[in-house]
């Protein structure tokens, strides 16, 4: 089953604005899954470096599947300047509505 939310919420902002990081930050995201469906959260142009879902410890992996009523505590290291967007590959066609945060890294 597809995630086909009305709105979703990032640090509690319907339209977010960039989240100003340095290069070499690490990012730890709190994901929460509504559901109905699975969830893929990804960060495009990096790997998640850890994820701890429960007990479970996941590292270096390009996407994490979240199940619906799930969590996952989401660390990635931004490796670069530029810019770097969170997304779920789920709903990839959701991003002209704002499924995405965007890290903007500086130096």
């Amino acid at each position: 089953q597809r995630n086909d939310a009305e709105f979703r919420l990032f640090n509690g902002q319907l339209a977010p604005e960039p989240v100003a990081v340095r290069t070499g930050d690490l990012v730890r995201v709190h994901f929460v899954n509504v559901g109905p469906g699975t969830a893929a959260a990804h960060v495009v142009g990096s790997l998640l470096d850890t994820v701890v879902d429960g007990d479970r410890v996941t590292r270096a992996v390009q996407t994490y599947p979240v199940p619906p009523g799930g969590g996952a505590v989401i660390d990635v290291r931004i490796p670069e300047a530029g810019e770097f967007m969170f997304v779920d590959h789920d709903q990839l066609g959701q991003l002209p509505w704002g499924f995405a945060v965007k890290f903007v890294a500086t130096p």
